[in-house]
């Protein structure tokens, strides 16, 4: 195979369309920045911009060159004509890292001074015109209008203050400012709140605070893998965004440039590599495991469809990425990388793809454009087939890689088969209820690795960092070297537009058939309770409802989640109230705020909901019951007591409809039902009498390896152990398997561990051949069925096996495994 070229040209060519995604048109690079320029004015109604980034000094990447626009200005000048400007900019939505004297600008001058402040008004000067006419001297031409002293709540704001010589107009020309740390959020790869450049911490930022998602719609475990996949790679992003702009779009636009892929399971969106990738997060360029085999057995008659990628988007072509050098002492450089196969297109055609808005290291730029080549090489199809749902592993989600074999009998040659492996990219229901699968070509080596990771992996760029090249005499005032940061320095303003507060005056229900009121009309209404989390003994549940009928742009605003009374109830396991009832019951401090727009729910049982008429006119209330246990709380004989508590949903929009109903009652029953675990455990461990160790209620086990002799232990014997735990779940639950340890880091394959649930073999992990003698170190995991893992009501098994392999390098060793049950609301 021919392996991938990368190269660092200086012409710009034109390019040509692709099939992964859209090159870009022929157009300046997106990360420029016109340095030299009038200073801009904010306008009123413009989005606060949002600068993400996080310089890496070592690596001498990272950060983002910003030009924020200004909002209030003063000018005044001296008897020698010299005029003073200072500018109020807001720089970012949020809280960022301190500025430097070094990385502020004015042209490409560092010049001036600045100070910074977070959720008001930096500097604490008054805004307006004060340039007078001076004798001998022409009266400089400033802005009359400077803006009035704003609040600037949940922004990061700068004050800039130069004075420039007579007979220059210099003071009016664009600052700018380098941000070494952008927004500050919370990171997901190791939970510290500052500035980041994963570009998962980017999304889950915006899915919480733009999109207002509750927590439970966002896949947390799916962003934590794709910001260990970014950071294990390097692909960084540092972008300041300017625009509004659909999150939607700009997962589609982005996303695949992170060689990622938004995923939607269960309603809760997420990111995934678009590559096979190791526990640790690094590209896996071994044998790819399949997580399942679609047979002819499973495969629905007449339901498999083949389409083949054209020829002519197969044919050679070399891609060329743009990306951008930030200098650690001066504006960015922006640079192309080219990428092509050995031996073919060496004079074209080109595909141009623009990542300098965001992308600041070359590897970054070069795998990228690995991928996209590589792809289009080796992709030759992609397939739809339905199978039965009874059939369908539930653990299967978006990127999973499966294995389509289907035998081929026929007349007119030899009989073959059809064997592929593919990725999963959709999974939908059929109108039969049938379980739909889209699939694209996973094309793989003899050895059964992947050829597009490969591909991937082994592009590296030529390592050629430029220098600014900077000549001539400096305009420099402020020194490059200067990382001081000036003093804070703010003033509180004043709101001139106040918010008006409109109080809805009672209205009369309207009448429906038949003299009905509205509420009456209500033919079914669906209540689901997608998340209880209990803190202590308050209680605070989210709930989802959906209405039929609503055009597809409507949202269904926000649902108040409260107690309609403050009685709790206890109840028997016969449905009966307890006599007397329990002294102590579960608080009632309970609230939770769930909103859904309806796009999301289009894909959900279209039969769930009647409406007679839009509800975004109307207010809606639901009484029912919600239906607990908690083994905690207060018990009555040997079994523990149940407890229903009434909730209403409030739509806050409209005045109609008041008087709480009960509507589909049965469906809002929910049983809070903890799973049970026992185990069996089984060891040969000449030098424990006891190796593994069970905690948690059940839910903790851990393996403790001795000491071995050549770590100044005393075990010199193999040890091992097979523990199994049966798991009951008196209604469906979701199972995630964490464990960790510390084990051999000398050799690899050894300290060995399996875990097999209900027979399919989920994860392994081994030691790593590092030479480390006897110091101990994390394991390599092998992760062949990614959790969480439905279990459906009744019980299952997991089989935990382990062997330390051989006698040697133990010292303190361990492993522990953690299960983590939840309720599994469908």
């Amino acid at each position: 195979m021919s392996g991938l070229i990368s190269s660092d040209p200086l012409a710009i060519l034109a390019m040509e369309a692709g099939l992964i995604r859209a090159p870009l048109s022929e157009a300046a690079a997106q990360g420029d920045s016109q340095l030299d320029s009038p200073q801009r004015a904010a306008v009123i109604g413009e989005p606060v911009p949002v600068v993400f980034c996080r310089r890496d000094e070592a690596a001498g990447s990272g950060g983002v060159l910003i030009s924020p626009p200004a909002t209030e200005a003063r000018f005044s000048n001296d008897a020698s004509n010299a005029v003073t400007a200072s500018y109020h900019l807001v720089l970012s939505e949020g809280l960022i890292g301190s500025i430097q004297v070094r990385d502020v600008f004015q042209r490409a001058c560092r010049v001036g001074t600045h100070t910074q402040t977070y959720n008001r008004r930096a500097g604490t000067w008054t805004p307006g015109n004060f340039v007078t006419a001076q004798t001998g001297y022409t009266m400089p031409e400033c802005p009359y209008y400077c803006g009035t002293v704003g609040v600037y709540s949940g922004m990061s704001t700068m004050s800039f203050t130069v004075t420039i010589p007579d007979g220059s107009d210099q003071w009016n020309r664009q600052v700018h400012a380098f941000i070494r740390n952008g927004l500050y959020v919370q990171r997901l790869t190791d939970g510290v709140v500052g500035g980041s450049n994963n570009f998962a911490d980017l999304v889950n930022w915006a899915l919480l605070n733009c999109a207002k998602l509750p927590v439970a719609q966002i896949d947390y475990d799916s962003l934590l893998g794709a910001a260990r996949f970014l950071a294990a790679n390097a692909f960084n992003c540092d972008i300041a965004i300017t625009q509004s702009q659909n999150l939607g779009d700009m997962l589609a636009s982005m996303a695949p440039y992170f060689l990622l892929a938004e995923t939607r399971n269960q309603g809760r969106r997420g990111l995934r590599p678009l590559l096979p990738v190791n526990a640790n997060g690094t590209i896996r360029t071994t044998a790819v495991p399949w997580a399942y085999t679609i047979t002819e057995d499973h495969v629905l008659a007449d339901s498999l469809r083949i389409s083949y990628v054209p020829p002519a988007d197969r044919r050679p072509f070399a891609v060329r990425t743009i990306w951008r050098q930030q200098l650690t002492d001066d504006v960015g450089i922006i640079r192309t990388s080219e990428v092509r196969f050995g031996g073919e297109a060496e004079d074209g055609p080109y595909e141009q793809h623009d990542l300098s808005e965001f992308c600041t290291r070359e590897n970054h730029a070069v795998k990228v454009a690995a991928y996209i080549r590589a792809r289009r090489r080796y992709v030759t199809h992609t397939a739809t087939v339905a199978v039965r749902t009874i059939d369908f592993p539930q653990s299967l989600v978006p990127g999973d890689v499966v294995r389509l074999r289907l035998d081929r009998i026929t007349d007119i040659a030899a009989d073959g088969a059809w064997d592929y492996l593919y990725q999963i990219d959709r999974i939908t229901k059929t109108a039969a209820g049938d379980v739909s699968l889209d699939l694209t070509h996973f094309p793989i080596d003899s050895s059964g690795r992947s050829l597009v990771a490969l591909a991937v992996a082994n592009a590296t760029g030529t390592g050629i960092l430029l220098t600014s090249n900077r000549t001539g005499v400096t305009c420099d005032v402020n020194s490059s070297s200067d990382t001081t940061v000036p003093a804070e320095a703010f003033q509180t303003g004043t709101a001139a537009d106040s918010e008006v507060t409109m109080t809805p005056a009672a209205e009369d229900t309207p009448g429906d058939v038949a003299g009905e009121t509205s509420c009456a009309s209500w033919r079914r209404a669906g209540v689901m309770i997608s998340d209880v989390q209990w803190d202590g003994l308050d209680l605070v549940i989210t709930v989802e409802m959906t209405p039929r009928g609503m055009p597809p742009e409507t949202s269904l605003g926000d649902f108040e989640v409260t107690l309609v009374s403050g009685t709790v109830i206890a109840y028997d396991a016969n449905d009966r109230p307890v006599v007397p009832q329990p002294a102590t019951l579960p608080s009632l401090n309970m609230t939770g705020v769930v909103a859904h727009p309806w796009d999301w729910y289009q894909a959900e049982d279209p039969d769930l909901f009647l409406w007679p008429f839009p509800p975004a006119d109307y207010r809606f209330s639901a009484e029912f019951r919600v239906t607990f246990q908690e083994s905690d709380f207060p018990q009555t004989g040997d079994e523990a007591v149940r407890y229903d508590m009434p909730i209403t949903i409030t739509n806050p929009q409209g005045g109609y409809c008041s008087t709480p109903r009960i509507l589909n009652e049965g469906e809002a029953v929910f049983g809070i039902q903890d799973a049970q675990v026992s185990w069996d455990l089984a060891f040969t461990n000449p030098c424990s009498a006891g190796p593994w160790v069970v905690s948690n209620e059940n839910k903790t086990i851990r393996y403790n390896i001795e000491d071995s002799t050549n770590c100044g232990g005393t075990c010199s014997s193999v040890q091992s152990g097979v523990a199994t735990a049966t798991i009951t779940v008196p209604a469906a639950h979701t199972l995630r398997i964490d464990f960790d340890g510390m084990i051999e880091r000398q050799n690899a394959g050894f300290d060995r561990i399996s875990f097999v649930l209900d027979g399919v073999t989920v994860a392994t992990a081994a030691s790593e051949g590092a030479g480390a003698g006897c110091t101990m170190g994390a394991p390599i995991k092998n992760i062949i069925v990614p959790g969480s893992y439905l279990l459906e009501p009744g019980v299952h098994t997991l089989v935990i096996t382990f062997t330390t392999g051989d006698a040697l390098y133990h010292n303190d060793a361990y492993y522990e495994v953690d299960l983590i049950f939840t309720r599994f609301i469908t």
